[in-house]
This record gives C-alpha cells, structure tokens and sequence, in this order.
C-alpha cells in the first residue's frame, strides 16, 4: 500500500512540474511576443519618420534650387509613407489591448502628414508658377507641422 502512495505521489509530483514548466513556458513566450511586436512596431515607427524625412529633404533641396530631379525622394517618401502606413495598420489589427491609441496615432500621423503635404505641395506650385520663395510664416508653419508629426510619431513607437 505504501508503494502505491508513492507512486501516487510521484505522478502528482510530475503533473505538477509538468504544469508549472508549461505556464514558465507559455509566459516567456508571452513576453517574447510582445517583445517582438513592440520591436516590430517601432521599427514600423521608424519606416514612417524615415519616409517623412525623405520628403522633408526632396521638398527643401527643390525649394531651395527649383531643380526638378530634386524632387525624386519627395515622391520615394510619399510612396514609402504610404507603404510603412499600410503595415503599420496590419501589425496593430490585432492588439487588443493597445489598438484604440495605436490606430489613432496612426491616423494622427496620417493627418500631420497630410497636412504637411498640402502645405509643401503649395509651396511648390507657387515656386513653379512664379518663382516664390516660402515665406518665413510657410517655413514656420512646415516645421511645425513637421514637429507635431515627430511627437505624434515618437508618441506610436512608444506604445
């Protein structure tokens, strides 16, 4: 009768490990997911502001020389933006927890973008049409519209 409670005890003993091994495991992959997807979520962050930045410097360098070619990482920024946007959207879809900040600073940067654009893109049709150079007050409002979409950027990859 002992030998049978030891074997009792002993199968008890290895369910209970075997329980506390796969919680130990199924924790550690928890956390190295969200890791991962916190990794995956900046470096999406990062793919934003580095398209930003790209049109940022095509829209300055044409500005500045009203040499069309110039333009080129305008267009590369404004087709990577939208690409890195795109991703974005599909990496956060399915974090419960996080979606409803994540989605809007998404659609926050979205907007700064845009707005920048619209701004530079007048800016650019006034150069073309007659040769203006953007006003202090243009340069200013750009750059704030650029900042604004910075920390709304930085706000994202935070997350």
């Amino acid at each position: 009768m002992a030998a049978l409670s030891v074997r009792r005890v002993s199968a008890l003993a290895a369910i209970a490990v075997a329980l506390i091994a796969g919680a130990v495991f199924a924790a550690g992959r928890i956390d190295r997911d969200g890791v991962v997807t916190a990794d995956a979520r900046q470096q999406a962050g990062q793919r934003l502001l580095t398209a930003m930045l790209d049109e940022e410097s095509g829209g300055r360098d044409f500005l500045l020389t009203r040499r069309p070619a110039l333009l080129a990482p305008l267009y590369r920024g404004a087709t990577d933006f939208a690409a890195a946007l795109a991703a974005s959207r599909r990496l956060d879809r399915g974090d419960s927890s996080l979606i409803g900040s994540l989605i809007g600073s998404l659609i926050d940067q979205a907007h700064r973008s845009a707005a920048w654009q619209a701004a530079l893109q007048a800016q650019i049709a006034a150069a073309r049409s007659t040769g203006a150079r953007p006003t202090v007050a243009q340069s200013l409002t750009a750059d704030a519209l650029m900042d604004a979409f910075r920390d709304a950027n930085t706000l994202y990859a935070s997350c």
